[in-house]
């Protein structure tokens, strides 16, 4: 038995002594490159270097330098190169005395193993002392609010210029800090420099202080947003058989907008927005044109005899439910065999009436409660303007009761003089109300679930949200949101207060 447990043991030993494992190299390198010698140290005086040159403690990857490195003020074009584990930048341009520069590597600088980077400041002056100008900014989404990272904030001398004196760039949390600046007036913007170019260009989502002022002590907000334009249709798209969507500016005048040399046939299905039919059913080719753009289409055989496919959609409710298809309809037929069912138990609704304008199908109907329907759509029940029809088609939505369904009561204080309460859920806008001090405003039938809202500062009365105005040097419209609603319910009434 003694024999025994000493074999068992041995073996035990044996197997423990050849267990396989994994070599370990270390902890992983989570630093980011250290410059441990310079040839003009950080934050020197009464230098007027025509290169610098960082050497770091690790070999490092110079990644799109004429893109992350940068020289604020700008006085000077950079040149950067890479050698092993030294970086060299020659300052092409001549340097202003009794100027405080800074050199910034943003992202630029990585190590070859681990790929870490961070941004890097070197900072000098040409004079005795270091410039003590400092400013704090905070960036924001000017419609949801949200921080905005990797913004551009600059200090220009004139309110035309698009090169800015200084440059910054906010962080995570939509903050930043100018500092080292020259005492005097400048006037701030904030920019998100799309094509790279270390300046602001029109077409750049953006925010400004239009007026000249002095560094301060308090933080400065800017809140960001595309720039209002009031002259080009924008992402239009072709839809065969016959339909044109894309943007359009609120205000825009559809007399100056042709298609195929012709006035349009069209609708705004929102106030920035425009659906376009095309009248000629055999044409091969599709041109817009207004005073400013000119957008051509090549309409193909296979364009011209395109379905009309229904889709879109929307929210069942008060026995009323509607979709669309892809070209203006020029009549409903064969009604009686388009059909409505339970997809639970395939029992039919009775439909009451089909009603149709533009592109849109509205079906009344008779419903006793709350389910998942489904929709037969025979083929060749809608026809379109360009002559085609749909195929055999099935679509399904919820139809909600009064009793599935909540309301939302707004009530808005006396502070708020004018403006518009938009409803979102899921992050989407699902209803909007003007709005005045005093009033009180009820969005019924809303599903179950979390809502937020959304008030805009409507200063022009236009019915929408404007962004930044560059023509008229106006920022966008102030909107707050309001995020803590209280969770809506079935057949419930939630009340809140729009301060």
């Amino acid at each position: 038995m003694v024999r025994a447990l000493y074999v068992i043991l041995s073996l035990f030993a044996l197997m423990s002594c050849a267990q396989i494992g994994t070599l370990s190299g270390g902890s992983k390198d989570v630093d980011a490159p250290v410059v441990v010698n310079a040839n003009v140290p950080n934050f020197s005086t009464n230098v007027t270097p025509t290169y610098i040159q960082l050497r770091f403690n690790e070999f490092v990857e110079l990644k799109n330098p004429t893109e992350t490195v940068r020289l604020i003020p700008n006085d000077a074009v950079v040149k950067a190169t890479l050698k092993k584990k030294t970086v060299q930048v020659v300052l092409e341009g001549t340097l202003k005395p009794n100027t405080t520069y800074s050199l910034f590597f943003d992202g630029a600088i990585k190590d070859v193993t681990e790929g870490n980077d961070s941004l890097y400041r070197w900072v000098f002056s040409t004079g005795k002392d270091l410039d003590s100008g400092a400013q704090d900014f905070r960036i924001r989404d000017a419609y949801k609010g949200n921080a905005m990272s990797g913004v551009y904030v600059g200090l220009f001398d004139e309110l035309t210029d698009q090169k800015p004196r200084y440059l910054g760039l906010s962080d995570s949390k939509g903050t930043l800090r100018l500092s080292y600046v020259a005492p005097g007036n400048y006037y701030m913007k904030a920019f998100v420099d799309v094509n790279k170019n270390g300046q602001v260009d029109a077409f750049e989502p953006q925010d400004g202080h239009f007026t000249s002022q002095t560094l301060g002590k308090d933080t400065l907000d800017f809140r960001i947003s595309k720039p209002l334009d009031k002259v080009h249709v924008k992402h239009l798209k072709f839809i065969p058989p016959g339909m044109l969507r894309g943007h359009l500016p609120y205000g825009f005048d559809l007399n100056q907008i042709q298609l195929n040399g012709e006035k349009i046939d069209s609708y705004r299905p929102t106030a920035d927005s425009i659906c376009i039919f095309l009248k000629d059913p055999l044409a091969t080719e599709v041109v817009l044109t207004t005073k400013v753009d000119t957008f051509s289409f090549n309409r193909t055989a296979k364009d011209q005899k395109a379905a009309l496919i229904p889709k879109g959609t929307s929210l069942g409710k008060n026995n009323q439910w509607q979709f669309e298809v892809n070209d203006k309809i020029s009549s409903i037929q064969n009604e009686t065999a388009w059909e409505i069912r339970s997809v639970q138990d395939s029992l039919p609704i009775q439909i009451d009436s089909i009603r149709y304008n533009q592109n849109h199908v509205f079906l009344f109907f008779k419903a006793v409660k709350g389910e998942k329907l489904k929709l037969t759509l025979p083929n060749n029940a809608i026809q379109g303007t360009s002559g085609t029809y749909n195929p055999l088609s099935q679509l399904e939505f919820v139809y909600a009761t009064e009793k599935e369904l909540g309301n939302l009561l707004v009530k808005i204080d006396q502070s708020i003089k004018a403006g518009i309460v938009v409803v979102e859920f899921n992050g989407k806008e699902i209803d909007r109300s003007p709005c005045t001090e005093g009033q009180n405003l009820v969005f019924k039938g809303l599903l179950p679930g979390e809502y937020q809202l959304l008030l805009i500062n409507d200063e022009n009365n236009n019915g929408l949200w404007d962004p930044i105005d560059l023509e008229g040097n106006i920022s966008a419209e102030p909107v707050k949101m309001y995020r803590k609603i209280p969770k809506l319910r079935a057949n419930w009434d939630v009340q809140v207060s729009l301060e």
